[in-house]
């Protein structure tokens, strides 16, 4: 008798907030493409970090600001971050550059 109720309160969970209860095969799905696509775009992203300092140094330029940007940037999140996020951590970014600066 518990079955029937239970699976009765799961149709009504998803009518009332128009979400399922239960995940789907192709939800998971769903979640692991973006998953690699994020990881993708933070590749993408560290990349053009690396062209930005590459150019920097060029053209003679000063790169600190590589630095300074990506901390106070990483101030703002508040140490957020998610594996999701199509960006790296900006923190991450700035001890990067850092490190590229110091010749590490």
């Amino acid at each position: 008798m518990n079955k029937p109720v239970n699976e009765q309160s799961a149709r009504h969970a998803e009518w009332a907030t128009g979400e399922s209860p239960v995940v789907r095969g192709s939800q998971l799905g769903d979640l692991g493409q973006k998953f690699v696509n994020a990881q993708f775009s933070q590749s993408q992203e560290s990349a053009a970090d690396d062209h930005s300092f590459d150019l920097l140094t060029q053209k003679g330029m000063e790169r600190k600001g590589l630095v300074t940007g990506f901390e106070k940037i990483a101030k703002l999140e508040g140490g957020k971050h998610s594996m999701m996020d199509s960006h790296p951590p900006s923190a991450e970014r700035a001890k990067r550059m850092q490190a590229r600066l110091s010749g590490k």
